[in-house]
């Protein structure tokens, strides 16, 4: 076989991407191993500024495991999580299968099937993108730039959404200045941007700046498209996700111009991954083609933590966003009121011993509030004074220090008659 023809047999082999992905994941912190991976070239990786190959293909990787993690409504400890744990403890931190097999009350066969499902479905997530790269490099690219640089746009725009903090956004407000900002180019342009909104939208989490961005990028890459004087959006809330659409475009320039090839749309897509999101072309009802993108609503569980240490702060809301919580900290009394005054969270993890602060009146504060009373409240502390706590309104209570698994089951425990009641 030539050269040329095995190149080829290996791109169009979905079972040998397989097997790369496999062979990757196995020497993950291998830097000499990953550096010559056939994936780089599958996926045409093209490291950021100061980033390696190896780099880059590791944060593949990782993206791609990521990408497996269950919904946040879903409780830890059920299987849908199982894979992802799998192939993140055993790869991104390296633990032995009998550690894992133990922490999550599996036996040897089930453990070999839940890990083949995932592998199965990151080499899937991956062939996406080796088929993405392959259209973007044998398609022209719009607007200039070539299938790398927005390739690595939409490397750039996943990680740091996926870095960034999450808060209640309120979609109404967000999408508003968007508008107005985008309002003037689009008048330039002879076109008018009108949308359908009503206020009474369920918030969704993320980064306010982020989705920001998410809005402009998918407005500013309309525009491009426009087909009459007029762009519509128009919105439909339901209880799990929030479904827009965008009227008024080009049918005829859509795929031939490439619209989902252009870094605004490639950026947006990687954005709404980030935040469990989805873009693609719909049919609206009277037939006409329309960009349509929706964003989960589903409400998550907000923790509050309330320590002074920021190594354990770091760690806990690494545990805690594992388990898909969203997390809020405060380091003081003045920040529980300030997050509070921002939130109600649906949990109080609290430290009691702090210097400058009484944890056990932050306790009675919180409990005699009427606004908070309801907030059930764990006391994480070196403190091992279950009776008293328990006694000023502790739902309950952990001794530093405190492993992932019991700290998300003690939050699950304390969630679970809150979740059963909605």
């Amino acid at each position: 076989m030539q050269p040329g023809q095995e190149r080829k047999a290996v791109l169009s082999d979905r079972a040998v991407l397989a097997s790369h992905v496999k062979k990757a994941l196995a020497g993950f912190h291998d830097p000499t191993h990953l550096q010559t991976s056939p994936l780089v070239g599958l996926l045409a990786l093209q490291p950021a500024p100061g980033e390696t190959t190896t780099m880059a293909l590791r944060q593949s990787l990782r993206e791609a495991v990521e990408l497996l993690r269950p919904a946040g409504s879903i409780p830890f400890t059920r299987s849908e999580w199982f894979g992802y744990r799998i192939l993140w403890m055993r790869y991104i931190q390296s633990r032995s299968q009998y550690d894992i097999c133990n922490e999550l009350g599996l036996g040897r066969t089930s453990f070999y099937r839940h890990h083949q499902e995932a592998l199965d479905a990151v080499a899937s997530i991956l062939w996406e993108r080796h088929r993405s790269a392959e259209t973007m490099a044998a398609t022209p690219i719009t607007r200039g730039r070539d299938a790398s640089a927005i390739e690595q746009a939409r490397a750039e725009a996943l990680r740091t959404a996926r870095r960034s903090p999450c808060q209640p956004v309120s979609l109404a407000s967000t999408i508003d200045g968007a508008l107005r900002m985008v309002a003037p180019i689009a008048a330039q342009q002879g076109v008018r941007l009108r949308a359908k909104i009503g206020y009474s939208l369920l918030q969704t989490f993320g980064d306010p700046a982020i989705l920001r961005q998410l809005f402009l990028n998918l407005f500013m890459g309309a525009l491009s498209f426009a087909a009459e004087d007029e762009l519509r959006l128009t919105v439909v809330s339901g209880d799990k996700e929030t479904i827009w659409r965008l009227h008024g475009l080009d049918e005829t320039r859509l795929e031939a111009d490439g619209l989902f090839r252009t870094t605004e749309f490639v950026v947006s897509q990687a954005l709404l991954e980030a935040y469990n999101g989805r873009l693609w072309l719909d049919v609206a009802d009277d037939g006409a083609r329309v960009v349509a993108f929706a964003l989960p609503t589903a409400r998550s569980r907000t923790i509050l933590m309330i320590d002074d240490d920021d190594d354990t702060l770091v760690l806990h809301e690494r545990y805690l966003r594992a388990g898909g919580y969203l997390v809020q900290v405060a380091r003081s009394s003045a920040e529980v009121h300030h997050a509070l005054a921002a939130a109600q969270p649906d949990l109080v993890i609290l430290d009691v011993l702090m210097p400058q602060e009484d944890g056990w009146e932050i306790l009675q504060s919180l409990k005699i509030l009427p606004t908070t009373a309801a907030i059930p409240v764990l006391i994480c502390s070196v403190l091992d004074q279950p009776g008293l706590a328990l006694e000023l309104g502790a739902a309950d209570v952990l001794c530093k220090p405190i492993t992932q698994a019991a700290l998300l089951q003690r939050v699950q425990a304390l969630l679970a008659p809150a979740d059963s009641a909605g």
